[in-house]
């Protein structure tokens, strides 16, 4: 069972130094609208479109090089 995250979720790239290739995949979450455990990602994938989220992700999400995501939870104050 994985824990996901439906919201509003931005995915990009950080790069650990200015010019340099190094660089590891990184999920900012800005707001979340629900926090839900499936067994199996196609779950996830059903609930999210019929959920009117904009996004989602998971605590084991990968990018296309199979390297996990650094998940940030952006605090509003």
């Amino acid at each position: 069972m994985t824990t996901y995250y439906f919201g509003n979720i931005e995915f990009g790239r950080f790069i650990h130094e200015e010019g340099s290739k190094d660089s590891s995949p990184l999920a900012i979450i800005h707001s979340i609208n629900d926090v839900k455990e499936f067994d199996e990602p196609a779950q996830a994938w059903d609930y999210w479109t019929t959920s009117g989220s904009e996004s989602y992700v998971s605590l084991d999400a990968v990018d296309e090089d199979n390297v996990k995501y650094e998940l940030v939870f952006k605090q509003h104050r």
